[in-house]
C-alpha cells in the first residue's frame, strides 16, 4: 500500500544554535499534535505569523502512522501507533470534520463492527450468539442506569465512581456471579476500552460527551496524511522541546491603571477583572535536547533563566503576543514545563483540572504475521474475558485482515496493566500476548509474527499518557477549565480542552480550531484597546500642556489648506477636517501626527473627534480584522504614517504597531512636525483583504 507523502512541502526547522537566540512572531504554538497543527493553520491563514514547537523529531502527537512491511516485494500496510478510529462519521447536523478530511484525501476509510466478534473465555471457550446477546442487553441496562445517575436531581450520583454503581446495581437487581462477570466484562470492553479509564476510577460523569452518529470507522493509509496535510506550509520546528512559558508581564499603561475592556478570560473562572499584558509571551526552548524527563519545574526554570544548556542543545527564546499549548495533560502535570506565573497563581481551576483529570494509558502490540499464517477468527474483533488474576490483560483484540485486508492483528490493554507492561521488553510483551492467544486456538495453531511494535506512551516523555478520562469526583467542567485562556495571552488547546468530544481526535482537532478563533478575536480586542488607550493619553497629555503657538503656526492656521499646501508645499499632520470625515466611516480613524504638531492643528479638538471615531467603529474593526506582521486592517478605514509620541521625523505610537489600514478608505497622512506641519502622504490600500471572524 502505497503510504500519503506530504512531508517535503512541510517547512521544519532542525539546526542548532551555538547560543541564545531570541525572536519575535505574532502567535507561538506549541506542540505539532492534530490540534496543534489544526490551530496553526488556521491562524496562518488568517495572516498571522505562527510557529509551531515540537519536541518530538516528527510531527503529530499521540496520533503516529508507521508502515509495516511484509518484505520480498509484498505490500507495505501503515499502521496507527496512537489514535487510529475516527469515531463517529458525523452527519449534516453532527458533522465530523477529520471525517470529511480524510475521504477528501481518500485514506481509506473502513467501518468497524463492534458486534462481528467473538468472545471466549480465558479457558478458550467460545460463547454462543445467544449468551453474548445476553450480556449486551445486559449492558445496555445499565448504561442507562448509568444516564439516570447522569441526569440525577441529586449532582453527587454523577460523581461515584462506575465500580461503585456497578456494584449496587447488580444487588439492586440481584444478579447472579456469572451474570456479575459478565457485566463487569461488558462494561471493560464498551468503557474501559473506549474511555481507557478503568472502572474503579472512572466516574459516572464520563458518559457526559457528545456522540456522532454515523458508526466508527479506521483509516487504511492511516492518520498520518491528515496531520501532513494540515502542516503544510507551516514554520514547524522539530526538535524543540519546551522548557519555560513566561506570561502576562506588566500592563500597556506602564502601571496599575487600566482594565482591559470587554476581557473574557480570568485567572477565577471569569470572577476577576484582568489587565492588559504587555510583554506578550516568552518561550524557553532547548533545541535537541535531551528527551529524559525533568525534574518538576526546577531543571525548566534554572533553563529559563540561562543563555544555553548544558543538558542537550543549545537554548533559545521566542517572544510572541500570544502563544497555545497543546501540551498533554500528563506533560502538564509532571512540571517539565514551568509556567511563569504559575497555573495554580494564575487559574486556580485549571490547575486544579490539570492535577485531577484521568491521565489513561492505552498500549498496543501490533504484530504482522505472514498471511499464510492468520489462525484467528475471521471476525473484526477478538474479545476475551479474562481470568480474576490478569488484571484485564490480553482481553481486546482488532483484526485487521477482516477490517483492512492486512495480516495484522492488534492487542490493546489498558490503565495500571498497561502501564505495567511498559517495564518489560518488546519479547516479553511479546510473549504474554502469544500465551494469550494460545489459550483462546492452542499453541500448536498459533504462529509467531514476523515484525512486532510495542507502544509504551505513559513512558513518552512527550505524552506521558494516551488521553483523558473523567474520574469519580469531576464532572465535564473540567475540560472547560483546561480550555479556559489566561490573561488574554496563553491559550489551550487539545483533546483534553473540549467538553463534549474529549479524548478523541475529533475532539482535539476542534479545540484547535476554537482556540485560533479566541486569539484572534483576542488580538483584536488588544489592538482596539491600543486605540483608546491611545486616545485618552492624547487627551491628558493636551489638557496638561496648552503651549502658545508660534507665528508661523499661527499663520499657517488661519489659511485655507489648499492655500497652505500651495505655499508650503506640505500638509498638515492631520486637521480637524480630515479627522470628522474619518469619523464619520464606519470604522472611524487611526492616529496621525505626534503631540507636538498637534499643537499647530487643533489639536484638542482633533483627540476628541478621534476617540469618537474610534468609539464608533470599533465593532466594525473587531469583526473585520486581517492581521499580519504587526499590521491591523480594518475594512474601511484609514492609515496615517505618524505616531503618538514622534518627534520630528515622526513615529509609532508607543506599544502600538500605529497603522491601521482599510479595504477602501484612502485617506492622506504625514509625519508630525514640531509645529504640526508634515512632509505629504498617502495612505494605502493593504495587499489582501480582511479575513472575517466567523470565516474561522
Amino acid at each position: 500500500m502505497e503510504l500519503p507523502q506530504f512531508s517535503n512541502a512541510v517547512n521544519t526547522s532542525r539546526g542548532r544554535l551555538h547560543g541564545a537566540e531570541e525572536t519575535a512572531t505574532d502567535v507561538i504554538v506549541i506542540g505539532a499534535g492534530i490540534s496543534g497543527l489544526a490551530c496553526a493553520a488556521t491562524l496562518r491563514n488568517a495572516g498571522l505569523r505562527v510557529v509551531v514547537l515540537e519536541a518530538r523529531e516528527r510531527i503529530g502527537g499521540r496520533i503516529h502512522t508507521v508502515p509495516l512491511a511484509e518484505g520480498n516485494g509484498r505490500p507495505t500496510w501503515a499502521v496507527d501507533l496512537g489514535g487510529a478510529w475516527v469515531h463517529g462519521i458525523g452527519s449534516s447536523g453532527a458533522p465530523n470534520h477529520l471525517y470529511s478530511l480524510a475521504c477528501e484525501l481518500q485514506l481509506g476509510c473502513l467501518p468497524t463492527d463492534y458486534s462481528d466478534a467473538a468472545v471466549y473465555t480465558a479457558e478458550g471457550v467460545r460463547l454462543a450468539a445467544g449468551t453474548v446477546a445476553d450480556i449486551e442487553n445486559l449492558y445496555h441496562v445499565f448504561e442507562q442506569h448509568l444516564h439516570t445517575l447522569l441526569h440525577s436531581p441529586d449532582p453527587a450520583l454523577a460523581l461515584m465512581p462506575i465500580q461503585t454503581a456497578l456494584e449496587a446495581f447488580a444487588s439492586a437487581r440481584r444478579l447472579s456471579p456469572a451474570q456479575r462477570a459478565h457485566l463487569a466484562f461488558a462494561v471493560s470492553n464498551h468503557m474501559e476500552h473506549y474511555w481507557a479509564g478503568e472502572a474503579t476510577h472512572m466516574g459516572v460523569a464520563a458518559l457526559d460527551e457528545e456522540v456522532l452518529p454515523g458508526g466508527d470507522v479506521v483509516l487504511a493509509r492511516g492518520y498520518a496524511g491528515i496531520v501532513e496535510r494540515l502542516a503544510v506550509g507551516l514554520d514547524v520546528r522539530l526538535g524543540h522541546e519546551v522548557l519555560a512559558v513566561q506570561y502576562g508581564g506588566g500592563t500597556e499603561d506602564g502601571g496599575g491603571g487600566g482594565v482591559k475592556p470587554g476581557d473574557r478570560s480570568s485567572g477565577r473562572g471569569g470572577q476577576q477583572q484582568q489587565q492588559q499584558p504587555a510583554a506578550g509571551v516568552v518561550v524557553t526552548a532547548r533545541m535537541g535536547g535531551s528527551s529524559l524527563p525533568t525534574p518538576a519545574g526546577a531543571a525548566a526554570a534554572a533553563a529559563a533563566a540561562a543563555p544555553s544548556s548544558s543538558s542537550g542543545g543549545a537554548v533559545m527564546r521566542l517572544t510572541a503576543r500570544a502563544a497555545v499549548v497543546t501540551l498533554p495533560v500528563g506533560v502538564l502535570r509532571s512540571g517539565a514545563v514551568c509556567f511563569q506565573p504559575a497555573l495554580a497563581q494564575a487559574d486556580p481551576r485549571k490547575a486544579a483540572a490539570v492535577r485531577q483529570l484521568g491521565t489513561a494509558v492505552y498500549n498496543k502490540v501490533i504484530m504482522l504475521f505472514d498471511p499464510a499464517d492468520v489462525f484467528w477468527d475471521d471476525t473484526a474483533f477478538i474479545y476475551r474475558i479474562p481470568g480474576p488474576c490478569e488484571a484485564g490483560r490480553w482481553s481486546y483484540f482488532l483484526n485487521l485482515h477482516k477490517v483492512t485486508g492486512a495480516p495484522i492483528l492488534i492487542a490493546f490493554n489498558l490503565g495500571e496493566a498497561a502501564a505495567a507492561l511498559e517495564a518489560l521488553g518488546d519479547e516479553e510483551t511479546l510473549g504474554g500476548a502469544m500465551r494469550a492467544l494460545a489459550g483462546l486456538y492452542g499453541s500448536s495453531r498459533v504462529r509467531r509474527p514476523r515484525q512486532t511494535v510495542v507502544t509504551r506512551w505513559g513512558s513518552d516523555p512527550y505524552s506521558r499518557m494516551s488521553y483523558t478520562y473523567i474520574p469519580a469526583g469531576l464532572t465535564s467542567a473540567a475540560f472547560d477549565d483546561v480550555a479556559r485562556p489566561i490573561l488574554g495571552s496563553l491559550f489551550f488547546a487539545g483533546e483534553a480542552a473540549h467538553r463534549r468530544h474529549y479524548g478523541t481526535a475529533h475532539g482535539a482537532y476542534e479545540s484547535g480550531l476554537l482556540a485560533a478563533s479566541a486569539v484572534v478575536r483576542e488580538l483584536a480586542l488588544k489592538q482596539q484597546w491600543q486605540w483608546q488607550l491611545a486616545s485618552r493619553r492624547l487627551l491628558q497629555q493636551q489638557q496638561q500642556q496648552q503651549r502658545p503657538r508660534s507665528s508661523r503656526a499661527l499663520r499657517a492656521a488661519q489659511r485655507p489648506t489648499g492655500q497652505r499646501v500651495a505655499a508650503t508645499g506640505k500638509v498638515p499632520a492631520r486637521t480637524v477636517e480630515a479627522t470628522a470625515a474619518a469619523a464619520a466611516s464606519p470604522v472611524g480613524a487611526c492616529h496621525a501626527g505626534n503631540q507636538d504638531g498637534l499643537a499647530g492643528s487643533g489639536a484638542a479638538e482633533l483627540a476628541v473627534v478621534l476617540h469618537g471615531a474610534m468609539e464608533a467603529g470599533k465593532d466594525e474593526l473587531v469583526s473585520g480584522f486581517h492581521l499580519h506582521e504587526g499590521r491591523a486592517m480594518g475594512a474601511g478605514g484609514h492609515r496615517g504614517s505618524g505616531g503618538e509620541c514622534g518627534e520630528e521625523g515622526g513615529g509609532q505610537q508607543a506599544g502600538a504597531v500605529g497603522e491601521v489600514a482599510g479595504v477602501t478608505g484612502l485617506s492622506e497622512g504625514g509625519t508630525g512636525g514640531k509645529e504640526g506641519e508634515g512632509r505629504a502622504g498617502v495612505g494605502e490600500v493593504p495587499d489582501a483583504a480582511p479575513l472575517p471572524l466567523s470565516k474561522l
